[in-house]
């Protein structure tokens, strides 16, 4: 009787045990999982998850250093625009680089009004999970 008591009293003990342990948390988002989530968003023309990716005081530079909208919001405003305009924009990847974390993107985008193929590379710097800057080489 002995016996069956502890072996009862250790298996509930070993559930027990097993039900207090936290579920292992997901590894954060690499910067490259982040930008690639932004692509992804870019290409299904939802700016929520699009502007989501970038941080709330978000660059967007023209190469070396030509402001070309800064904030989340005004991201949010100016995208949102051109999905709605360009319903067949997509954005291609041609070749990524990573550098800690700085992605270098070659991007083709294709779908604008005028017919036109557009090519640049964007370098994205994410800080503190969000994208910081992107700066974009015509």
């Amino acid at each position: 009787m002995k016996k069956l008591l502890l072996l009862t009293s250790l298996t509930v003990m070993g559930y027990t045990a097993q039900a207090q342990t936290p579920a292992a948390t997901p590894a954060p988002e690499t910067p490259t999982q982040l930008v690639q989530r932004q692509l992804e968003a870019y290409n299904a023309h939802d700016v929520t998850r699009f502007a989501a990716t970038y941080a709330e005081n978000a660059e967007v530079l023209q190469f070396p250093a030509k402001v070309q909208l800064t904030g989340r919001t005004k991201l949010q405003e100016v995208y949102g625009r051109m999905f709605s305009a360009t319903p067949a924009l997509h954005c291609e990847l041609v070749h990524r680089t990573v550098l800690g974390n700085r992605i270098l993107d070659h991007e083709r985008i294709t779908g604008l009004p005028n017919g036109k193929v557009l090519e640049a590379v964007v370098i994205y710097e994410v800080e503190n999970g969000l994208i910081r800057r992107a700066t974009v080489i015509p």
